[in-house]
């Protein structure tokens, strides 16, 4: 079962109830299911119209939000893996976690792509995609318009759904 199907299902179960509660600066935001599943599948649309496919590898650099778990839903929606590294343990870490598990397509703010200029496997991901509010830069905002991806791919036994690198310092 994927887990984008199961939040679809609350999506029409539960449409207006709150999917996530975010704090940020003091300030509590909650997102219901509906506008979850909305912002996965407009999300989904963008990342096929760019190439991304079921199995691919995506290394996500992005800040703890609503919206990074709304990216995450359109990855597995598609059948795409997310891909996390812990960038504090290092560049080297880093460049070695790239080099063992090349990922098709990286996802980050401005701050994480100027990463490139440091990390030699972050250039040689052939497709970069930003966020924010630039021209080209993919829209994970979860109020929007846009087409959308209804479609939501068979998971697939063998395939992860994330693949995490940390240091191990945390134990």
């Amino acid at each position: 079962m994927n887990i984008a199907r199961i939040l679809q299902d609350q999506a029409q179960q539960r449409g207006d109830a709150p999917a996530l509660i975010e704090m940020r600066g003091g300030r509590e935001r909650k997102v219901s299911f509906r506008e979850l599943e909305s912002a996965s599948a407009r999300i989904a649309h963008q990342l096929t119209s760019r190439g991304i496919a079921a199995g691919d590898s995506v290394l996500i650099l992005h800040g703890m939000s609503a919206e990074l778990y709304a990216f995450l839903i359109a990855l597995f929606r598609i059948g795409a893996v997310g891909m996390f590294v812990d960038p504090s343990a290092g560049y080297s870490f880093v460049e070695r976690c790239l080099n063992d598990h090349p990922p098709k397509a990286f996802l980050g703010s401005m701050k994480a792509q100027s990463l490139k200029f440091r990390i030699p496997a972050l250039r040689r991901i052939g497709l970069s995609v930003g966020t924010g509010p630039w021209p080209g830069a993919l829209q994970i905002a979860l109020d929007g318009s846009g087409p959308v991806l209804d479609a939501i791919a068979d998971s697939v036994e063998s395939s992860p759904a994330l693949v995490t690198f940390t240091s191990g310092s945390t134990g």
